[in-house]
């Protein structure tokens, strides 16, 4: 599995991007922004009201806003994992710790463990972790676990093979998706730069 998530703040081209992409067969877009409801109009309009395109979503840390347009999911943070929910549940996590207690508690869907490499959107967010501690716990985890378990923090074309082969089950992206210049984003580009990240995880073998 791959996630795709949004950039912090918004730049032209974004509609554009997020409107080729939502309409690709099994893609998950995670809508993160710290003023939200913009965004999440903005892809109702794309959607025409869809359910299954609106499906595809899940909105960060405002679960009323994600059920008042229909999408697919909520993201919280390890310390708001109980709160109100809509739809599939995901949580951030930033060490082995948190992934356990949210595997234990059994309520999420999938989970973020993060900084797995040093990230690409974030200035200074250097990876937390070793690749063979990496390998350690999640080989500690049952297959059922492991799905459930998604790298986050600088994962791009040349690296899934690793996240693989470290055992996660999935990958979520940020920086290496967007494809920006000049303070825009590159429609086709990004579409370009998406189906050679989920090629890759598909592809890519143990």
């Amino acid at each position: 599995m791959t996630a795709l998530i949004t950039l912090p703040e918004e730049l032209a081209g974004e509609r554009e991007a997020i409107s080729l992409l939502c309409r690709c067969d099994g893609v998950v877009i995670h809508l993160r922004r710290d003023n939200p409801e913009p965004l999440a109009r903005t892809v109702w309009e794309l959607c025409g009201g869809d359910e299954r395109l609106l499906g595809r979503f899940t909105l960060h840390h405002a679960p009323a806003l994600s059920e008042r347009y229909g999408f697919g999911g909520t993201h919280r943070r390890f310390s708001e994992r109980n709160g109100e929910c809509h739809g599939r549940l995901s949580v951030s996590c930033h060490s082995f710790d948190e992934v356990r207690t949210v595997l234990d508690e059994g309520q999420a869907d999938y989970m973020f463990l993060s900084p797995v490499f040093d990230s690409r959107s974030k200035e200074g967010y250097m990876s937390a972790f070793g690749h063979r501690e990496l390998e350690r716990f999640l080989g500690s985890l049952s297959d059922e676990e492991r799905r459930k378990v998604m790298a986050l923090g600088g994962v791009d074309a040349d690296n899934m093979a690793l996240c693989r082969n470290m055992g996660f089950g999935g990958a979520a992206m940020i920086g290496s998706l967007w494809a920006v210049s000049d303070g825009a984003i590159d429609p086709e580009a990004t579409l370009s730069n998406y189906m050679t990240l989920e090629n890759r995880w598909l592809t890519e073998t143990r």
